[in-house]
């Protein structure tokens, strides 16, 4: 079957429905970063241990790892210092050394491995808790949000919350706790040394922190320009025809340069500053230790002998290193705090009432009592009456917005009701068996949801039993052989986001295939002609008549040839039911 499309409407067709479900597009954008007062590191820490503390005995593992390795490090730089000063025990001290920072090198390595996995773990069961939240959610708070938050949330916030706990975990508690056995070992060799060195920590922090203002500053400005530049571009590629047929070239070529040039001026500012203020970290370090070391020289006496000296320069570098690398994990978890507040949002999200019926359809008599539906400013339904009843095909018509979708979702149960009684077989619908229901209907809904994958994946989705030849006998029913005929792969070939690159009546025609593999006892269809041409919907008409088992079929839609020959049209009026003749 032919299917005449214009350009605009492949277009508009392609941007609506590849768009939404472009999954990795959306886990590689870039989301806006918290402002400082969403910073409180110590319910961020509470937040990580909730979440990620599914193997708490890893997780402690890890740190007692640290605490060893710090441990080791004091005794190395000692073992250093009696290498300096010799003598006969030079040599085993020496040996020592070298042992100590071998087994330092071990336990870091095996305690960063602990926090790995525990957190790769964590993770594991956060996006298992995140699914089974979004699938316990209303269809209408779903509508509400959009796909794009849950998509990210799932995807690209839980790989920066990933991030953010082995930066606490893995990265500031051991960073912290060799930054204190250091400042301890010095502070016993060289007690001194004590004060300067704490005068030396203070100037470190205040820098840092008058500098990590601007850098939030700028973080802010390059993440919105960023997702400023996506959004652009994205248009762009799905506004491609329309531009061409509208010789609109030359302004996409503007607003793109003009959108690249502002946001890569943004991120090579961001750039500079996270460089200046790594390097101004480590030059302020490095000067706070020349000056120690010139103290030391400068004071003379046996306190500061040559093997002093060794043991405080090895604790000192060590302390450098660790100071630089609590402070990246700082930072890293500054960046995560967003992923945290989305997640967290989505988490707290209220789930649909749990229903305890246990009352299976069996007849499939589906009536709807006095039901209205409250949408402000205004109701979409009001005290409507409607009875369908298997074999018969009844369509609904009525002006866009009067309210047809509504129904159709109050009929599947995806929204609630104001007012009124959904009954199956004379039973309420809170005694009803929803997940039976709901395994019996097949809905087509008015933009088809194709997904990336095979042409067998999209046919077969939700269908268990579904075989290879049942497939490509229903996909044959329904118009796809022509097109699965050009494809060396048949039923494998494999299809982009939103089911590109099909045109929109190859969409629905897979969409419509799939919900008859289903052998629903109900239909309920939303537009299904709207990419058909005369022959596709004297087809689609002839497959509803002759569907098994004479499932219940209810079909909004305009076409005057699929309203002639229905058993009943009903058309909506001011949120009310009218039969047409």
């Amino acid at each position: 079957m032919s299917t005449p499309f214009s350009t605009v409407d492949a277009a508009r067709s392609a941007a609506d429905s590849a768009a939404p479900l472009d999954v990795s597009a959306l886990a590689r954008s870039t989301g806006t970063p918290a402002p400082a007062r969403d910073w409180h590191p110590w319910r961020v820490v509470r937040r990580l241990w909730q979440l990620f503390a599914t193997r708490p005995m890893a997780l402690l593992g890890g740190l007692t790892a640290a605490l060893l390795r710090a441990g080791l490090l004091v005794g190395v730089s000692i073992a250093i210092g009696k290498v300096v000063g010799g003598g006969p025990a030079a040599a085993w001290a020496a040996m020592a050394a070298a042992t100590g920072l071998l087994a330092a090198a071990a336990l870091g390595y095996f305690g960063q491995r602990m926090v790995i996995d525990a957190v790769q773990d964590g993770l594991t069961r956060l996006r298992e808790q995140l699914v089974d939240r979004l699938l316990a959610l209303p269809g209408d708070t779903v509508r509400q949000q959009g796909a794009e938050r849950f998509v990210l949330a799932m995807t690209r916030d839980g790989e920066l919350l990933n991030q953010m706990a082995r930066a606490f975990f893995g990265g500031l508690l051991p960073g912290t706790v060799l930054v204190l056995l250091c400042m301890g070992g010095i502070a016993v060799m060289l007690p001194a040394l004590t004060a300067p060195l704490l005068v030396a920590l203070a100037l470190l922090w205040l820098v840092r922190r008058r500098l990590s203002h601007r850098l939030a500053g700028q973080m802010a400005l390059a993440h919105e320009a960023i997702d400023q530049l996506y959004e652009q571009l994205g248009g762009t590629v799905l506004r491609h025809e329309l531009a061409v047929s509208h010789a609109n070239e030359l302004h996409e070529q503007q607003a793109s340069r003009a959108k690249v040039a502002h946001t890569h001026a943004l991120a090579r500012g961001l750039a500079r500053t996270q460089t200046w203020v790594t390097e101004l970290d480590a030059l302020v370090l490095g000067l706070a230790l020349l000056g120690l070391v010139a103290w030391l020289a400068l004071a003379g006496g046996p306190a500061v002998s040559g093997p002093s000296l060794a043991s405080v320069l090895f604790l000192l570098l060590a302390l450098r290193g660790a100071l630089q690398g609590a402070l990246r994990a700082l930072q890293e978890m500054a960046q995560g705090v967003p992923a945290l507040a989305s997640i967290e949002r989505l988490l707290a999200m209220q789930a649909a009432p749990a229903h305890h019926g246990r009352v299976p359809p069996t007849h499939w008599c589906v009536t709807l009592e006095g039901m209205s539906r409250q949408a402000d400013p205004s109701s979409l339904i009001r005290d409507l009456d409607l009875a369908l009843e298997p074999g018969r095909i009844t369509v609904l018509t009525g002006a866009n917005g009067a309210g047809k979708t509504t129904l159709l979702r109050l009929l599947l149960g995806l929204t609630e009701a104001g007012h009124g009684t959904l009954r199956v077989d004379g039973v309420p619908w809170a005694q009803i068996d929803r997940s039976a229901f709901r395994r019996g209907v097949g809905y087509l809904p008015q933009n088809p949801v194709l997904f990336a994958g095979s042409v067998y994946d999209n046919l077969a989705y939700a269908v268990a039993d579904a075989t290879p030849q049942a497939v490509q006998r229903m996909a044959t029913a329904v118009g796809l052989g022509p097109r699965l005929a050009v494809w060396p792969e048949g039923l494998a070939a494999r299809l982009g986001p939103g089911g590109s690159p099909l045109s929109g009546g190859e969409r629905q025609r897979i969409a419509l295939a799939r919900v008859l593999l289903r052998r629903p006892r109900m239909l309920i269809l939303d537009e299904p002609t709207n990419h058909l041409d005369d022959p596709g919907t004297q087809a689609l008409m002839a497959l509803l008549r002759q569907a098994p088992g004479k499932p219940v079929v209810l079909v909004i839609t305009h076409d005057p040839g699929f309203i002639a020959q229905a058993d009943q049209t009903l058309e909506l009026v001011d949120g009310r039911l009218q039969a047409r003749l």
